[in-house]
């Protein structure tokens, strides 16, 4: 398995059959991580209103503990602060779309939300990767470690659980 489909769809199954604790440990912590990678905070600064950059700042620190309705008062905030005028940085948006598919699992309790999630993990892989090539998306060392680490993350408790 190396096509970038394939990679989607072995999250989207990892997503399926995890327990929900692995759910939402992993959904806390790839939402965590993503508000807080490397120049979102000073993409958040350029690209939004002060109220927004602080909303990411405020969704970064309480994404473990803040209810649904929080985190989509954040991203109302976020929106109404947009300044790029549809050119947003891609590490600003892959948080703001974590942040999004976090509120929606909490929300739903889907663990399509929770796939997202990863996929959005193997995009920040594939961007620093400088683009993996999609007939063997694991090629570059950047993306299986993030690959690995979902599976890890999704299928982990489940299998020790089956002991």
């Amino acid at each position: 398995m190396s096509s970038y489909e394939e990679v989607e769809n072995s999250v989207r199954e990892y997503a399926t059959h995890a327990t929900v604790e692995a759910q939402v440990a992993f959904g806390i912590a790839v939402t965590r991580e993503l508000l807080t990678a490397d120049g979102v905070a000073a993409a958040a600064a350029a690209e939004l209103a002060e109220a927004g950059a602080r909303a990411v700042s405020a969704a970064a620190d309480g994404a473990g503990t803040a209810s649904a309705e929080q985190l989509r008062a954040w991203i109302v905030e976020i929106d109404e602060g947009d300044l790029s005028d549809g050119d947003m940085d891609p590490d600003l948006l892959r948080a703001i779309t974590a942040l999004e598919a976090w509120a929606g699992h909490l929300e739903e309790r889907s663990s399509e939300r929770i796939a997202a999630l990863g996929i959005a993990l193997l995009e920040q892989a594939d961007f620093e990767a400088s683009g993996a090539p999609l007939d063997d998306f694991l090629a570059p060392s950047e993306t299986r470690q993030a690959f690995e680490r979902i599976r890890a993350a999704l299928t982990g408790p489940a299998i020790q659980g089956s002991g």
